[in-house]
């Protein structure tokens, strides 16, 4: 993982240096496009077998709404990694989105949530069978 995420860290780098090094601030049309490449290029990698996010990219106009709510904007993304075995890992990958930096990198951790929601450390792997068979 830390490779993986060390190459993230460098892409969000790479892309956001043009705008970073111009001191001009990105539109919402160049957000979209620089997202869509972004999301390209992890759907590319041959470690991650899914790769989704909870903000629809197309839609460039809805984004002062819904990623700049909070500033830094932050836009996750939950991404399924192939591990050794066969296994597969969810994991969330959270960068901060600005008009002025673009992107940087906020963290890449494991995602231990049920649609959202965390889970607690020591939940059962089998939910429904917890509320028959409470210790």
């Amino acid at each position: 993982m830390p490779k993986i995420k060390t190459l993230i860290q460098q892409l969000l780098s790479k892309i956001s240096e043009p705008v970073k090094s111009s001191g001009n601030r990105a539109d919402n049309q160049a957000i979209r496009s620089y997202l869509l490449l972004f999301l390209d290029w992890l759907k590319a990698q041959g470690c991650v077998s899914q790769v989704s996010t909870s903000y629809d990219i197309e839609k460039s106009d809805m984004y002062s709404d819904n990623i700049f709510i909070t500033h830094p904007g932050q836009i996750p993304f939950d991404i399924n990694f192939k591990m050794e075995g066969n296994i597969e890992k969810p994991y969330r990958l959270l960068i901060f989105v600005t008009t002025v930096h673009l992107f940087e990198f906020a963290s890449l951790v494991e995602n231990k949530s049920i649609g959202g929601v965390p889970v607690p450390e020591n939940w059962p792997k089998d939910a429904w069978s917890y509320w028959d068979e409470r210790p």
